[in-house]
């Protein structure tokens, strides 16, 4: 199992606006992480990860070097179950995620795209 689908199983959605999951408690390897989530146009979701500290919070490590968190991608398998959707599998490439389209247990799927607070590097998700 995946760092992200543990942590899935022990996030619990914070803040609900509008129908849209706008944040998820993450448990981290040390500390607690809240990740935003915004809702961007063309199914691409913006990840902010911040962990929680006893002096306040600070951006996730992975923010540093611009990567997608598995905290982010496990706030998004909450917040797709919380809508009623199942995210189904993960690539890092729209090509790649393209070509999982053509494989028959993807048939019907359609492309997410989520992506860190501030960055141009992003993983992309097949949901249902």
């Amino acid at each position: 199992m995946e760092n992200y689908q543990a942590a899935a199983q022990l996030a619990m959605i914070e803040k609900v606006t509008d129908g849209m999951v706008r944040s998820v408690r993450v448990p981290g390897h040390e500390t607690i992480n809240v990740v935003y989530l915004r809702r961007l146009p063309g199914n691409t979701i913006e990840a902010e990860c911040r962990r929680r500290t006893e002096v306040g919070d600070t951006f996730c490590p992975a923010y540093e070097h611009g990567l997608v968190c598995y905290h982010s991608q496990a706030a998004v398998v909450v917040a797709a179950k919380a809508q009623g959707h199942r995210i189904v599998g993960w690539a890092r490439t729209r090509a790649k995620a393209t070509a999982l389209l053509n494989l028959r247990q993807f048939h019907g799927c359609r492309i997410g795209h989520l992506v860190p607070r501030g960055s141009s590097r992003a993983k992309y998700f097949l949901w249902r």
